[in-house]
């Protein structure tokens, strides 16, 4: 499973890869929400309503199906995911 984080979905649809130009990315996207192989946890779905741009918050309405809340199972498991590989973090 994919683990989708703002930036991504901000880089995709705004800044590098517009739905208009690069249709079939959005298609096999919505294919693996459907599928359940992508998700993304409740607060990605906040930040992009905050700072995303409209038609990325149009989309993400569409694609409720691929917010999941902040359980602590997930909390636990990016715990672990952070102590492995410091690196990921951005201090700011």
């Amino acid at each position: 499973m994919y683990s989708f984080d703002t930036s991504c979905f901000m880089d995709w649809q705004a800044r590098y890869y517009p739905i208009d130009v690069f249709a079939t990315l959005e298609t096999k996207i919505a294919a693996m929400i459907t599928s359940g192989a992508c998700g993304a946890i409740e607060l990605v779905k906040e930040e992009i309503d905050s700072v995303g741009t409209p038609g990325l918050r149009s989309w993400t309405s569409r694609h409720s199906g691929l917010f999941v809340p902040m359980t602590p199972d997930i909390q636990l498991e990016a715990a672990d995911v952070e102590s492995r590989y410091p690196e990921l973090m951005d201090p700011k």
